[in-house]
């Protein structure tokens, strides 16, 4: 109750104030979301846009991954911390697991934006969207399961000295 609150202030005092910070948040909803508060969320506005340092010597290039709708915030579990005028994502959880030590083949894991740092690569930014809804992908450690999953084999040989 309002009226309950040890604020200092008298109740109509109180109840002015409450009206005017709603008043304006709703406000800066309706601007920055539209009118239709059922189209509203937070990954609306919290978006993560992972931009690639060289990106302005190559506009076009498809190396910026996002930007992505996220979760979370500084005091969530899905600790994100954000630009409070933009409210783009600047740093937060981008690698995570979980591992099942009595199944090791059960861990999953993620890892944003991908699994290489080749822009080329199908796996630079393929895993963005799996973190982007809080997902995880399986990380595999038995040989048969690793064996059954691997796509490219690169053998290193050294030369002869």
């Amino acid at each position: 109750m309002i009226e309950r609150l040890e604020t200092g202030l008298d109740p109509a005092t109180r109840a002015s104030l409450l009206t005017e910070a709603l008043g304006a948040g709703l406000r800066t909803c309706r601007e920055r979301m539209g009118t239709d508060a059922a189209g509203w969320s937070w990954g609306r506005l919290h978006r993560a846009l992972f931009a690639h340092p060289l990106t302005a010597l190559a506009p076009g290039s498809g190396w910026d991954v996002g930007p992505l709708p996220v979760g979370g915030a500084a005091a969530s579990v899905m600790h994100a911390e954000y630009r409070t005028d933009t409210f783009r994502l600047t740093h937060g959880a981008s690698f995570r697991m979980v591992v099942d030590v009595g199944d090791w083949d059960r861990s999953v894991f993620i890892n944003v934006p991908g699994q290489s740092g080749d822009p080329a690569s199908p796996h630079y930014a393929d895993l963005a969207p799996v973190w982007g809804r809080q997902d995880y992908v399986p990380m595999l450690y038995g040989r048969a399961a690793v064996d059954a999953a691997t796509e490219t084999v690169i053998t290193l040989t050294p030369s002869p000295a």
